[in-house]
């Protein structure tokens, strides 16, 4: 069969399903948690007054000066007074845990947050997102998925002198006899003497992926003021298409490292790859990509299981949440189909769809929107599937 026969029957098979209108929908929630039995001392690793800080991508950021001594709770009583003072919508969800519902003036929140902190007495903190309370959430905002930092050095030759850890504990939901269940997933990952942060990165990035974990690289802005660019991995899936739904950061690093535990969920970085939304099937067909470096190829896989289909992708740069009824209840369109470019994708070789992005060497392409969409056709069903969009956003490889 042809490609460009398979293109036409595919976008045709799109385009005849898109409705006169899009519905106007509400955003993400996120959970927040200071886990307890830890105590502040008022000082960052460098002896200056500390700052624990929440930031709701596109919104704001939120910071107190925790004292001395004061508990997991008061930090998060401290917190909540202060979302409440800056006008968010925030439910208390235990002693140590919060949700945040909406913006000022009930601004949805679509670009998800994070928490952080500079105490050294504050070593872990905890992100979620959960179904937002309203049914008609934003279809196309990210659903799953979050960062963990890298560890900062003090100086570019920084080598840790003892040992230290890092902690990451990840909930991802599993399919099991047709259910969710989710599933608890740690990795932890020692630091020695002597490492520099190129050596921790390694080892942390080679622990993530041991446990089953697909860790990318990418840039968010710090929780800490929602400007810094801080590196991090982004973790949204495991290698089997299970979404991630919370993280857990906890370090214990060097006095040559910059103490500052952080942790995003919902977010959706300014460099690098990342997905948002979901398809219309609960697991495939799913896209997702690697690490999109300047220069390099960068290779975009469309999981479509044992079925015999066809598949095409939209490549544009503008987000759409566009509902395709005809094509089932939680179909969508996500990228503009009438400024994208549409492609066939490759028969599927055990079960996935490949194709490789040339990203040429221009520093000036970095943190472009690049928005990516598959569908496919089942064959002998006769049945079309959307994917989630995937964002990639091009960076410089560190």
């Amino acid at each position: 069969m042809n490609k460009p026969f398979i293109a036409c029957v595919l976008a045709l098979g799109i385009t005849a399903s898109i409705p006169a209108s899009i519905i106007a929908q509400s955003g993400q929630r996120l959970r927040f948690e200071i886990p307890s039995g830890q105590t502040t001392t008022g000082t960052t690793s460098d002896n200056a007054a500390s700052t624990v800080a929440v930031t709701v991508g596109g919104i704001g950021t939120t910071t107190v000066s925790p004292p001395k001594g004061a508990s997991s709770k008061d930090v998060v009583d401290s917190l909540v007074d202060a979302l409440k003072r800056d006008g968010y919508t925030v439910t208390r969800d235990g002693d140590h845990g919060f949700f945040v519902d909406e913006g000022p003036r009930g601004k949805p929140i679509d670009n998800g947050g994070g928490i952080g902190g500079t105490d050294t007495g504050i070593q872990g903190v905890k992100t979620r997102i959960d179904p937002p309370s309203n049914p008609k959430a934003k279809p196309g905002a990210k659903k799953n998925g979050g960062q963990i930092p890298l560890p900062v050095p003090k100086q570019a030759t920084s080598r840790a002198s003892k040992a230290g850890s890092i902690q990451v504990d990840a909930e991802v939901e599993r399919i099991e006899n047709g259910k969710p269940v989710r599933i608890h997933v740690q990795v932890v990952v020692p630091i020695n003497p002597g490492d520099s942060a190129d050596d921790i990165e390694k080892r942390a990035r080679a622990a993530l992926e041991a446990k089953g974990l697909m860790p990318r690289d990418v840039t968010v802005p710090s929780n800490l003021d929602g400007r810094t660019l801080t590196t991090a991995f982004g973790i949204d899936r495991t290698v089997t298409g299970d979404p991630v739904f919370e993280l857990r950061y906890d370090a214990l690093l060097p006095p040559e490292f910059r103490w500052q535990p952080e942790c995003w969920i919902g977010t959706t970085p300014p460099l690098g790859t990342t997905e948002e939304g979901t398809g219309s099937m609960p697991r495939e067909p799913w896209l997702y990509g690697g690490d999109p470096f300047l220069g390099m190829p960068c290779p975009l896989f469309v999981e479509v299981g044992p079925q015999n289909v066809l598949g095409g992708l939209f490549l544009g740069s503008q987000r759409m949440e566009l509902p395709l009824p005809s094509l089932g209840p939680d179909s969508y369109m996500f990228v503009d189909p009438f400024s994208s470019i549409f492609f066939p994708l490759p028969l599927p070789q055990n079960g996935r769809m490949q194709v490789q992005l040339p990203l040429p060497p221009d520093p000036q392409l970095a943190g472009i929107d690049l928005m990516f969409q598959a569908v496919v056709l089942d064959v002998p069903r006769v049945q079309f599937a959307t994917t989630n969009r995937l964002v990639v956003h091009p960076m410089q490889r560190r």
